[in-house]
């Protein structure tokens, strides 16, 4: 369930957009409404980060652009999108990496759009799943795996900016790699090789290249059924991230 918090110091506004958010989504999220800043800081204090946060600029005591960097200093994650009736500070949201940036009176099927962009994004970085390394437990997100491989006696996990490995593996590796496999992002190369579809930029004669530019060699059959894959894959829907 997505939880979403909504800040706005005037009570009209703040209804009037709450019942927009209820005509979004009626089931599978929880709104909750703050009419301060500091109201929404302590929520998190006490109750964890929200997946969607949608506040008010121009408010008394602590105004949006200043919460937005309170947010950030305890979510780094979570989707900001700002509401007001001024574009002057527009600018000021990219320093907290704002995804919207909605003139009020907001315009329903605009922040509705915008919300679907937001969900996806969120649903995005929770889409992984648990690795036991030497260190502990650790989630890796789909999006930031490249590849995985079985290196010796564990599972090697090559991600965008570190290389992961797992602790003993027990059993086959398609069955380390399942939860791979089963979110349809990956295609299993031979019997030790799990390859993200969704992050590849180039698949040629010698190998895979990555989005962010790493390089994957492969022998000319598994590069030859992996292009099919690939393809299939975009055919379907897939692309890139």
């Amino acid at each position: 369930m997505l939880r979403i918090a909504l800040v706005d110091d005037e009570n009209d506004a703040l209804m009037r957009t709450r019942a927009l958010l209820k005509d979004w989504r009626t089931e599978d999220a929880q709104i909750d409404a703050f009419s301060s800043g500091g109201a929404l800081l302590s929520a998190m204090d006490s109750g964890g980060a929200f997946d969607i946060y949608l506040l008010d600029v121009i408010m008394p005591e602590m105004d949006g652009i200043a919460l937005g960097h309170a947010v950030r200093s305890r979510d780094e994650d979570g989707s900001i999108i700002f509401l007001t009736t001024s574009p002057d500070f527009a600018l000021n949201g990219y320093d907290v990496w704002a995804l919207q940036y909605l003139i009020k009176p907001v315009d329903a099927p605009r922040l509705h759009d915008t919300l679907d962009r937001a969900a996806a994004l969120q649903n995005r970085r929770k889409d992984g799943h648990p690795v036991h390394t030497k260190n502990g437990d650790i989630f890796l997100c789909f999006d930031d795996i490249l590849y995985a491989e079985k290196y010796g006696r564990l599972v090697r996990y090559f991600c965008r900016d570190a290389v992961i490995d797992s602790t003993t593996l027990v059993g086959a590796f398609s069955a380390a790699a399942k939860p791979m496999l089963d979110s349809g992002r990956f295609y299993l190369c031979g019997k030790t090789l799990a390859v993200n579809l969704a992050v590849i930029e180039m698949v040629d004669k010698d190998g895979v290249v990555f989005s962010n530019g790493t390089r994957l060699a492969l022998a000319r059959t598994p590069c030859r059924n992996l292009r099919l894959a690939w393809m299939r894959y975009y055919l379907k829907g897939g692309g890139r991230t």
